[in-house]
């Protein structure tokens, strides 16, 4: 058996999800093989467009990534556990990109609090277009870099992929694609955030910055004590050593979820 095809199994198995979340994971991943191997009409689509989400909100959308992402095709891991979100829960989305678990969050979410950040602008231009379209009065989202230092301004660049086409944003430039086009982006921390928002816990915390996740996490240690549940995708192994560390170090219980490849995989920390 090829590695490839091992690390695919192994990936289908979902063995770090248990119990009937695991048979939920196990076929959509199942739907999601069986409709790549068919003509995507995502494909074919002209974007930007306007589509609708299995949830009912309308979102602006910028390609054929996106469309897998809001469909619910792509990371079934981590929308399965965030549908075990409550009412009234608070949910930090750091690198909301165009608003795929912000939305999510706030649907489920009526009556907490999303705080949804992005940093690079054409994405947060997206976002707070698909708030606005969707009346959504929990939501905030906001134009930061999160880092470890407040008020430093970073480069953040958007990056396109050869193959996929997809759209990313980063600050570690051409090591992600094709730079599109760079501009400048304050910093904050998390903490920072936290306290001016005055949240007095974080239910759900949500971390995808395109390698930067281990400077945000150094940013949010007063707000580690505070929160329950942390989701963070991990682009390196050793950045994802590193966060794994630090969330234990605050007391979090954390398994591997989705591991495509060793360096490429999210990490679920829990309190409960």
């Amino acid at each position: 058996m090829s590695k490839s095809l091992r690390q695919k199994l192994v990936w289908i198995a979902s063995p770090e999800i248990h119990g009937m979340d695991r048979l939920r994971v196990i076929l959509k991943k199942l739907t999601w093989l069986v409709s790549n191997s068919k003509p995507r009409p995502q494909f074919t689509l002209s974007y930007p467009l306007v589509m609708k989400t299995p949830y009912g909100l309308k979102v602006k959308i910028n390609d054929a990534f996106m469309y897998g992402m809001f469909t619910g095709g792509y990371e079934p891991e981590i929308t399965t556990i965030l549908n075990k979100m409550q009412d009234d829960d608070v949910f930090i989305d750091v690198g909301a990109n165009l608003g795929v678990y912000s939305m999510m969050a706030a649907a489920k979410a009526r009556h907490g609090q999303v705080i949804s950040i992005e940093a690079n602008k054409r994405f947060y231009d997206y976002l707070s277009e698909n708030i606005r379209r969707n009346n959504l009065k929990n939501i905030t989202a906001l134009h930061y870099a999160i880092w470890n230092t407040n008020d430093e301004e970073l480069t953040i660049y958007q990056t396109q992929d050869n193959i996929s086409k997809q759209y990313n944003a980063t600050l570690f430039g051409s090591e992600q694609g094709n730079v599109v086009n760079a501009s400048k982006v304050r910093t904050r921390t998390l903490d920072s955030i936290i306290e001016e928002f005055g949240c007095k816990r974080v239910d759900w915390l949500k971390i995808d910055i395109e390698g930067a996740e281990g400077r945000a996490l150094q940013g949010a240690v007063k707000t580690l004590e505070k929160t329950g549940n942390v989701l963070i995708e991990i682009h390196s192994e050793q950045n994802g050593h590193d966060c794994e560390r630090m969330l234990k170090e605050k007391g979090f219980a954390t398994r591997i979820l989705g591991r495509a490849r060793p360096d490429y995989y999210q990490i679920y920390g829990s309190k409960k």
